[in-house]
């Protein structure tokens, strides 16, 4: 379980999240709806620790926390490369585990698949 203790997010005076509570219940689906800047991508991306909130709590569940970190993830709903990297970095940060293998092993592993 996750509950969401009045949380607030503000960008300068701009205030995206005010206030929120919520409890977001195990084995059940979760539904945000809203008009556009109405502050779901922007608790979602809290929610994954892309951002902090201004204010407020996140409390996860002692089942998540004894496993460590949840396993959370987030897809955009837009393309996101990194533009530093090019086409096959961008593909390869992605399949690449931090400090493991190097890119040349991953590259061979990864793209022979494909080949």
């Amino acid at each position: 379980m996750v509950t969401i203790d009045q949380i607030t997010k503000a960008y300068g005076n701009t205030s995206v999240i005010a206030d929120l509570r919520l409890t977001i219940e195990p084995q059940k689906v979760t539904v945000m709806v809203g008009t556009t800047g109405s502050g779901k991508s922007t608790l979602l991306r809290i929610l994954a620790g892309l951002e902090r909130p201004t204010s407020g709590e996140i409390r996860w569940d002692s089942d998540l926390r004894s496993i460590g970190r949840p396993n959370l993830g987030i897809v955009f709903q837009e393309p996101r490369l990194m533009p530093w990297l090019n086409v096959r970095q961008n593909v390869e940060f992605r399949v690449r585990p931090v400090g493991h293998r190097q890119s040349s092993e991953l590259a061979a592993r990864f793209w022979n698949r494909w080949a």
